[in-house]
């Protein structure tokens, strides 16, 4: 009971500093740039997993480059950093679905009650 109530708990603190942040991304107009980040981490779990490391290091690593690869292409082309966003985002994307390990897909799928 006490480790249902934590997550209740954990979840609401969640929501409401996502709600917090996010009407500030959107009056910024980078509302696509939280679930771009988000799927970007996938295939750096994925080639974490794929060589047995931990997948929060391949996470922060895949993050790291697209943060550093969208501020350098938006510096250097004419493009805009939407369209740059939204690229990272398809292509971070299903390259992670293509280089996840079968086995161990359940590893980044996991439920919050499993954690």
């Amino acid at each position: 009971m006490a480790n249902t109530i934590f997550l209740i708990l954990v979840g609401s603190l969640v929501g409401a500093s996502s709600g917090l942040l996010g009407s500030f991304m959107v009056l910024k107009r980078m509302s696509l740039v939280g679930d771009a980040l988000s799927h970007v981490a996938l295939p750096g779990m994925a080639i974490a997993l794929t060589f047995s490391l931990n997948p929060i290091v391949g996470a922060i690593m895949a993050l790291t480059f697209a943060v550093f690869g969208i501020w350098y292409l938006g510096e250097k082309t004419e493009v805009y950093s939407e369209a740059l966003v939204g690229v990272f985002f398809t292509a971070s994307l299903a390259m992670g679905i293509l280089i996840t390990p079968e086995p161990n897909c359940s590893k980044l799928f996991l439920a919050i009650l499993k954690i």
